[in-house]
């Protein structure tokens, strides 16, 4: 290898070659420095996101394939819903703009919210220079700031995030030499401050972000001829971390002891609404009775949503605003949700505290963070709980994936990981029940306290598409809408 000095090129004198040396130089003489900070734990978890490159790379050159008419369905459904979106979208702008609005346009955009409606506008600097962006980000502010134009910055919103995948889906599936189909996709393994996965097209400029297709146009990724598709999905895992947590901590298993009830929102909703509702102590017969209606809504739902968000210290005003929930109904609920769990506010306590003090954080997998913005603001605090939430979901599916992939390897090819679910494909002549049986033992991870032991669960389903198989109809009724999509495994067809 060529010695290059450096210290003697100009601006002008560099290469490629040369810029990329130093990319690598410099992480070389950074990892150590890193490593030293994070302790033992540091080069433990270095070597486990080492080891993943090794199924990641399998799962994106693999990719999915993609059934032609399927597709094809999915863009006729998908531009439908775009130009329903616009209408929706026109049908509110007309009447005070008095005139249409294009939804790729920022300019459009801009003019009319800063300009029409006299909106203070997001602004960024980039390089010294003042910008005033039209992307999700600011879009998604606006609307956060200002809820009388949520509605406009959710449609437009919407309308590209359609648009984007109908275009995707036009242009970006590949057609192998064989004849097929293929969505091809990238993984970045250390793309979150989480530890999650973050997806994006595939290293050739094809494919999308796997991670967030719409589930309804899942149907049109299907298993490989002669294979069938598996996903298994870890239950309710964010919630039973909390819970977890808080059992360590507080030596309080009540909120664990409610997510490992066999139905935790109703579980939840029977706390908090203890004395309201004639519940019976039979959880089936109390689902029915949680599924009455709660503001735009039912109490087990409104548990389900806002119980997440406030284990992340959402605040009912934020709450209220992206639920549609009213902001009093969302108090009544944190109040009697404390009330009924004090782990939880002492949790919250408990991360603001070890920000303030420390300024990282540890997860169950010795997974470490470190927080660089202001340890007294609430805003530092709630990433924090995130981090506490959703890294050791990640760090949990992760290793079972691992561990599907390296002793399953012979029996199963990895198509996919979703933050809390991986997807494979198996042999249609293997014996379906002991593959989802053996895959669902390597992802077990169970914790062993000796007076308590802890994993979370997982939910296994088979069939030969991405979609789901049964769907409920306007009336409420269930249908088999996708005779080959993902139903329990040995179901009959």
């Amino acid at each position: 290898m060529p010695i290059i000095a450096a210290h003697n090129l100009g601006p002008k004198d560099g290469t490629p070659q040369i810029y990329n040396g130093f990319d690598c130089g410099g992480t070389i003489e950074v990892l150590p420095k890193l490593l030293s900070v994070g302790g033992a734990n540091a080069d433990l978890m270095y070597g486990f996101y080492r080891g993943l490159q090794g199924a990641v790379l399998e799962m994106t050159l693999r990719g999915f394939r993609v059934d032609p008419l399927a597709r094809e369905w999915a863009i006729n459904d998908l531009g439908t819903r775009v130009r329903a979106v616009h209408q929706f979208l026109n049908e509110i702008v007309a009447p005070i703009w008095q005139k249409e609005i294009n939804y790729r346009s920022g300019d459009q955009i801009k003019e009319l919210l800063y300009e029409f409606l006299g909106i203070p506008p997001v602004v960024r600097y980039v390089k010294q220079q003042r910008k005033e962006p039209m992307d999700a980000d600011a879009l998604g502010k606006l609307g956060q700031r200002h809820p009388e134009i949520a509605p406009i910055t959710q449609a437009v919103l919407t309308c590209r995030d359609l648009d984007k995948q109908k275009r995707t889906f036009e242009s970006e599936v590949d057609v192998d030499s064989d004849g097929e189909m293929r969505m091809r996709y990238s993984l970045n393994i250390a793309g979150t401050n989480e530890g999650r996965f973050s997806s994006s097209k595939s290293t050739l400029g094809t494919g999308m972000n796997m991670q967030n297709v719409d589930p309804r146009l899942r149907y049109m990724f299907i298993a490989d001829q002669g294979w069938k598709l598996c996903g298994i999905d870890k239950e309710q895992a964010e919630s039973r971390w909390v819970g977890f947590t808080c059992g360590i901590l507080f030596n309080d298993w009540s909120y664990l002891d409610a997510c490992e009830s066999g139905d935790s929102h109703t579980a939840v909703a029977r706390m908090v609404w203890a004395n309201e509702l004639p519940w019976t102590g039979d959880i089936k017969k109390d689902r029915l009775i949680a599924e009455q209606p709660f503001g735009f809504d039912t109490y087990r739902q409104a548990c389900k949503i806002l119980a997440h968000a406030t284990n992340l210290m959402g605040k009912p005003e934020t709450l209220s605003m992206h639920t549609k929930v009213p902001k009093h109904l969302v108090e009544q609920f944190q109040n009697r949700y404390f009330r009924a769990f004090p782990c939880i506010p002492r949790y919250h306590t408990w991360i603001a505290n070890k920000i303030q003090s420390s300024q990282f954080l540890v997860n169950h997998f010795g997974m470490r963070r470190d927080f660089f913005d202001r340890p007294e603001s609430e805003e530092t605090w709630k990433a924090a709980a995130a981090f506490m939430q959703a890294s050791p979901n990640a760090c949990d599916i992760k290793l079972g994936m691992w561990r599907v992939w390296k002793h399953m390897g012979l029996r199963v090819r990895l198509c996919t990981e979703e933050h809390d679910a991986i997807y494979f494909q198996f042999q249609e002549t293997d014996d379906e029940l002991d593959v989802v049986r053996t895959a669902q033992d390597h992802l077990k991870v169970e914790f062993d306290l000796g007076f308590r032991k802890f994993s979370v669960p997982t939910d296994a389903k088979t069939g030969w598409n991405k979609g789901a198989r049964w769907e409920r109809d306007e009336s409420g009724n269930i249908i088999d809408k996708n005779p080959r999509g993902l139903d329990k495994p040995g179901a009959r067809r």
